[in-house]
């Protein structure tokens, strides 16, 4: 759980990502270069505070590009919706729709889930000492005409942890 963020230092301009992600988590990192690519998962889930210090790192004269920085950040909604209802600071989504890669939903590639569904029983089988060897037809059907509405991916990952757990 990060600090929260009225115990962050005042913005440095001369502060690396490093620092910012040390500032933010509480931890001591191994090394700077580790953070050459910086994931910030749920960008729509960021602090205000947090979400300034990235659009003032961003912008300061190319620094992260000159360092050959790059941010992967992820959102289930548009940036210039979020930024528009104020969920999310207008220069940050301009920032980050410079080079934005629209992944279609869960909803968009039906096709795909049960193939996916059977990757996700691994770790969890693994872990529980459990064979899954793959789905019946009904439990396929579910699975496949379900909509996914609130967590995409995620909410196929977490169905199906639960069903290992309880099979």
């Amino acid at each position: 759980e990060p600090p929260p963020a009225k115990r962050l230092r005042p913005f440095n301009k001369d502060a690396t990502m490093h620092e910012l992600v040390q500032d933010y988590y509480g931890k001591q990192l191994a090394d700077a270069s580790d953070l050459k690519t910086s994931a910030c998962c749920d960008i729509d889930q960021l602090p205000a505070s947090i979400q300034e210090r990235l659009v003032q790192y961003l912008s300061a004269d190319g620094e992260a590009r000159a360092r050959g920085v790059r941010i992967i950040a992820n959102s289930e909604h548009s940036l210039t919706a979020m930024a528009k209802s104020g969920q999310m600071l207008a220069d940050l989504a301009k920032s980050l729709a410079d080079n934005q890669i629209v992944m279609p939903t869960l909803r968009e590639h039906k096709r795909d889930i049960p193939e996916t569904a059977l990757e996700f029983t691994k770790a969890p089988a693994a872990k529980l000492g459990k064979q899954i060897k793959g789905f019946s037809s009904r439990a396929a059907t579910k699975l496949v005409s379900h909509e996914y509405r609130y967590g995409n991916v995620r909410e196929l990952k977490e169905a199906i942890e639960r069903a290992v757990i309880l099979t």
